[in-house]
């Protein structure tokens, strides 16, 4: 009988590969009866765990002498097999495994292999070679066989998730894997283990570097401050090497002595700088090796574990930055495409409100313009099939705009039209009693955390004495919260009040753009953070830029510069007015097509949006700059909402996060608030359970009523049109026979008519008011309102953004009772946990789907465990700002009081 040996050991990193397929040749020999002899020999140095289309596709067996002559891979094999002038009757291997460590791919060799004629052997099992009449008995050899199979595949499973679970530790110790990122140099320790700490064998921490860790700082700087891109950065870093030394590749011979984009990119994404220690940023293994992994999957340090270079708030304005560049080139001049001959000077900074889009720039007989022209997949409704801008309407529009309100002698004044006169002695005033409560919030928990010592300190404290102590600290607990929404209530009027004296900060001299040097103009660009919208609609250009006190230096030192460039305009316009006074004939306008070539259209500048003024971030007028002449200004809601760190391109996550504010407004500020506090009312937990089944109620109906392809991050939703998709939501919110978690249906939780008739009030109140807003602005403005508030004002609640960190943060701290200040919690968790919370994966599992989907005594056991101390900077999340969204926007999305009413 003619036998083809089939060999596979794994990756040259793991095994070594002259030894081991010698031995399991050996080993198939010597088991094969006297009438059968190896006559080919396929074997390949790969994982087991690939899939089989990838399988005998690589050629690490040529970097090994091995001593055996090889006449295929695994797939020449199978393609063998199938021929009928095959070399061979028969396979044997070593063991099953070799074939495939995945029992699908091994059952389906082997089946392939049967079906062809050809049986598979093992040297460890038995071996019949089919002699006789009748057909052998095989079924304890497949039993044993697939038994050997599932043990082969649940050890390598094991073994992977002992090992991810060790790099978690890892991490969160502080250690570093693998070369250390450029900025910190390597701190070696001694292994804790003595048998490897005696070998030699150190673990790497992490120190900055004394040369490097200031270019990284500097690096961020230019990121945030400046708004550069990757290219431009590098080609900073790049006038001084000496003080800039480019980083060194693992592959020192494939060190390019330089800075480039990606070494730039690589420093600007990397969370290490933060002083956190991050791991499993990017596949290593698998069909995508090298790929980087979604944010979620990545394992996160809880606290800092070395110096930070840059703080974590810096860090996620980098990224912001890199949204909002995505795609447009930052270096100035013309591109370097071989046909292309002109420079857009607004490249990148104007924007589309129907699609949110960038503009490209494109020529017509001479003349620049501006397009906007979606792919008919990615056009939403109303948007018409191209949009045409002159470039010089925009440009000269600009240049008023900037020497008026930006860099104009009257630019206070202009500004002060619409932003409330600040006083002074309010502001001293405001900053004191929020410094002064922040002091009395840090002595309240010092009082709280001296109680609990004091009762540490007595051996058998009576129960009087404990009852005493709980009810202070009650009281401590009441007496902070009250300071706590105090402070948050001032910082909100903090937060909303503009600062105008920014503006002093800024050289006052006119500014002619069509003057400037591409360069200066685009670095004065990103400086300003410079947005211009154009409103084919309404036929309005919008400018808006944006001063804070990290930026304000950039914009002056800019603006020096530009400063410096003649301005002719000035004087032309001069003249244009003083003929217009000896003719009595208005001058023609400088810019009389818009949108397209051949057309003839004025374009209104009236509308300009004033800049955002703000002492940190963003912020602005007490509206935000929404409300224009025709209501909403679609382009300034979009704006907001990425202020309020909700990405209105992104449908899927927009009504998710619509969902939570849906829930937060209509189901749970209201009636179900005064149930849940009553005496005998809902308890925690089940209100957990509640909040979540409402939350997935108004997302089940908006993902059905939007129409929208959620797998498409880039759909757009409706504006208007369709049939509305807020006013079924009473409905459903206030079904009484809706279906609770705990088996009851919704009109049980109110104790009589007069409450169910408030709450089916207050349900209506709130889904009327948007169903109107919907009619007024269309779906999408709505969605976007209603994520800004889940965003800004809700917490601790499922399908928000940190939602997931917090469950990963809450289950590391289950197995670590000393990780809470809470003494209460850390006592729970030392008990038993109750009946069916020790399968701790399937109780993420149902955390993560939804609070609604776990039993009342796994919700109470997760409370009771700790789940809601939770902060965000416990598990490193920045979260985002409360104050972000305009009072005037919150206010549109709650409804007004309804007189005579009472809340119970």
């Amino acid at each position: 009988m003619r036998v083809a040996w089939m060999g596979r050991t794994s990756n040259r990193d793991l095994q070594d590969p002259t030894l081991s397929l010698p031995r399991q040749l050996r080993n198939c020999q010597q088991v094969l009866p006297e009438d059968a002899l190896i006559v080919v020999h396929f074997y390949d140095v790969e994982s087991g765990r690939m899939s089989l289309a990838q399988r005998g596709r690589g050629h690490a067996h040529e970097q090994f002498q091995i001593p055996i002559p090889r006449d295929g891979s695994i797939q020449d094999l199978l393609d063998e097999a199938e021929r009928s002038d095959r070399r061979f009757d028969a396979v044997i291997c070593e063991s099953v495994e070799r074939i495939a460590r995945t029992t699908y791919f091994g059952t389906k060799i082997e089946y392939e292999l049967e079906q062809a004629g050809v049986p598979l052997l093992a040297s460890d099992e038995p071996i019949g070679t089919g002699g006789g009449a009748r057909k052998g008995k095989t079924a304890t050899q497949v039993l044993t066989r697939r038994v050997k199979q599932g043990v082969a595949e649940w050890y390598v499973t094991e073994m992977l998730e002992k090992s991810w679970a060790g790099f978690e530790i890892h991490t969160e110790h502080g250690y570093n894997v693998g070369k250390p990122c450029y900025g910190y140099c390597a701190r070696h320790v001694p292994h804790p283990v003595p048998a490897k700490r005696a070998k030699g064998v150190k673990k790497t921490l992490l120190e900055p570097h004394s040369v490097e860790g200031p270019v990284v700082a500097k690096i961020f700087l230019w990121r945030v401050v400046e708004q550069l891109g990757y290219q431009t950065i590098a080609d900073r870093l790049n006038e001084d090497l000496i003080t800039n030394p480019p980083p060194t590749p693992i592959l020192v011979d494939t060190a390019v002595g330089q800075w480039t984009h990606c070494s730039v990119r690589d420093i600007l994404t990397n969370p290490k700088y933060t002083g956190h220690m991050v791991w499993n940023r990017r596949a290593r293994k698998g069909g995508g090796r090298n790929r980087p992994n979604p944010v979620e999957e990545w394992v996160w340090s809880p606290e800092p574990v070395h110096e930070a270079l840059v703080s974590l708030e810096t860090f996620v304005q980098a990224q912001q930055v890199a949204e909002h560049r995505e795609r447009s080139r930052s270096t100035p001049g013309t591109n370097k495409h071989p046909r292309a001959q002109r420079t857009y000077r607004l490249r990148s900074y104007l924007f589309c409100p129907l699609c949110g889009r960038r503009f490209y720039g494109k020529s017509s007989k001479g003349v620049s313009y501006y397009v906007c022209a979606p792919k008919k997949a990615n056009r939403p409704n109303g948007h018409p099939p191209s949009i045409w801008v002159k470039e010089d309407t925009i440009l000269n529009g600009l240049t008023d705009f900037l020497s008026a309100h930006v860099f104009g002698p009257y630019r206070h004044e202009l500004l002060t039209r619409h932003l409330t006169t600040l006083d002074a002695a309010q502001q001293q005033e405001r900053a004191q009693r929020i410094d002064s409560l922040r002091k009395a919030i840090t002595e309240t928990d010092a009082k709280r955390k001296r109680l609990i010592r004091n009762l540490e300190n007595i051996d058998e404290p009576s129960q009087d004495l404990i009852q005493d102590i709980n009810e202070r600290r009650a009281e401590l607990g009441a007496h902070r919260d009250d300071l706590q929404r105090q402070l948050d209530e001032l910082e909100d009027e903090a937060h909303q009040a503009p600062n105008p004296d920014l503006l002093a900060c800024l050289p006052i001299s006119p500014i002619d753009l069509a003057e400037l040097p591409d360069a200066i103009s685009r670095r004065l660009f990103e400086a300003l953070r410079l947005e211009i919208f154009y409103d084919r609609a309404a036929n309005v250009v919008s400018y808006a830029v944006t001063l804070t006190g990290e930026t304000i230096k950039a914009v002056a030192r800019t603006a020096q510069e530009a400063a410096m460039v003649p301005v002719d305009h000035i004087s032309a316009s001069r003249n244009e007015k003083e003929r217009e006074m000896k003719t009595g004939h208005a001058v023609p306008p400088r810019h009389p097509s818009v949108w397209r070539p051949r057309q003839d259209s004025n374009l209104r500048r009236g509308s300009w949006a004033e800049p955002v003024l703000s002492g940190v971030t963003g912020g602005g007028s007490q509206d935000g700059g929404l409300f224009g002449r025709g209501g909403i200004d679609i382009a300034q809601l979009d704006y907001q909402a990425r202020v309020c760190g909700v990405d209105p391109m992104n449908s899927k996550r927009l009504i998710e996060l619509a969902s939570v504010g849906v829930a937060a407004l209509a189901w749970r500020e209201g009636p179900v608030e005064d149930w849940h506090a009553a005496q005998d009312g809902i308890g925690q937990a089940e209100m957990m359970r509640l909040n979540a089944a409402a939350t997935r109620t108004a997302r089940d109906h908006l993902r059905a009523e939007a129409r929208v392809d959620l797998p498409l991050e880039d759909a757009r939703l409706p504006s208007g049109g369709a049939a509305s998709i807020f006013a079924p939501l009473s409905r459903l919110l206030a079904d009484p026979q809706r279906s609770l978690p705990d088996g009851r249906v919704l009109r049980d939780l109110a104790a009589d008519a007069g409450a169910w008739e408030e709450f089916e009030g207050h349900v209506c109140a709130h889904c009327g008011r948007w169903a109107g807003l919907e009619t007024a602005y269309g779906p999408r403005s709505v969605l976007i309102l209603l994520a800004c508030h889940a965003v800004g004002r809700v917490r601790k609640w499922w399908l928000l953004p940190d939602w997931s960190a917090r469950v990963q943060e809450f289950f590391r701290r289950l197995d670590d009772p000393e990780a809470w200040d809470d003494r209460q919690v850390a006592n729970y968790l030392r008990q038993q946990p109750p009946p069916g919370t020790s399968d701790r994966h399937a109780l993420r599992q149902r955390l993560l789907d939804g609070p609604d989907r776990c039993t009342a005594a796994a919700a109470d056991y997760c409370l009771r465990a700790g789940l809601g101390l939770l902060a965000p900077s416990d598990y490193g999340w920045p979260g985002y700002s409360r104050h972000a969204m305009p009072a005037a926007c919150r206010a549109l999305v709650v409804p007004p009081s309804r007189p005579g009413v009472a809340r119970r």
